[in-house]
């Protein structure tokens, strides 16, 4: 059985829109990821610390960060 040209068409549209998600979520995620990464490296080491992070630790903090407030 083989599948017609509208079914074709149907799942490549589908698979472009899932792109654009994934990409739009990649997009919103690294905007708040910079932003994270700039407002934290502003704050001093005793802030950071009380934070439980150092200046090694806000790339990694910022991502989570991220990937929390732009879930799949």
């Amino acid at each position: 059985m083989t599948r017609s040209d509208a079914d074709c068409r149907s799942g490549m549209s589908t698979s472009r829109a899932a792109l654009r998600g994934d990409l739009s979520l990649s997009l919103e995620r690294r905007k708040i990821y910079h932003r994270l990464v700039a407002e934290l490296s502003q704050l001093s080491d005793e802030e950071l610390a009380a934070l439980g992070c150092d200046r090694w630790g806000i790339p990694q903090l910022a991502r989570e960060a991220a990937r929390l407030a732009v879930p799949r």
